[in-house]
């Protein structure tokens, strides 16, 4: 009875999620999309797709050290979360279904989001972690770097201001930062 309860949860599960496979700067990375209803689900993938084709139509004009830090994702997930955040052991970028259907959220700042976490697995290979007492100067300077792929990309000047005025931390990700 309880592998078919199992079972049944996994083929609802999979029911609810949208799993595809995109190119970032020529890599592939698997996107897994889950929950919400079909429609929802349809316009993250938009979003995404379309802050992954900014990235990509942007290629020849980024740095080198910056293309390879934006291969730091791995693979692309759109929940549920409670907020966005990279997993920075695995490269797993995990998005938050509010901050992609944020209406203030322009592509190119989806875009430079994507930089920007990237930023930190960097951060973590060079051992730095983001505990309490670095976890400012862990977003200053992931904010710091994302500032030069995200004038490429397109950013507002008032995106830009939000980038360079952020000073949430890991352990305060509830302020809402899209003008």
């Amino acid at each position: 009875m309880k592998e078919v309860q199992l079972r049944r949860a996994a083929l609802c599960e999979l029911a609810q999620s949208l799993s595809y496979t995109t190119k970032i700067l020529g890599r592939k990375v698997p996107v897994t999309i889950t929950g919400e209803e079909a429609d929802e689900r349809n316009q993250v993938r938009a979003r995404i797709d379309a802050a992954i084709a900014l990235i990509n139509a942007h290629a020849d004009q980024l740095d080198p050290a910056d293309v390879n830090i934006i291969h730091n994702v791995k693979s692309i997930t759109a929940s549920d979360w409670l907020y966005s955040f990279i997993d920075v052991r695995t490269g797993r970028f995990n998005l938050l279904f509010s901050d992609v259907l944020n209406p203030g959220m322009s592509t190119a700042f989806l875009a430079t989001d994507i930089a920007h976490d990237a930023y930190h697995v960097t951060q973590h290979r060079r051992g730095m972690e983001n505990t309490p007492e670095n976890a400012p100067l862990y977003e200053r300077q992931a904010n710091a770097f994302s500032m030069r792929p995200g004038k490429i990309f397109g950013l507002t000047p008032d995106e830009l201001n939000v980038i360079n005025s952020d000073r949430h931390t890991f352990y305060n990700p509830s302020h809402d930062p899209y003008p």
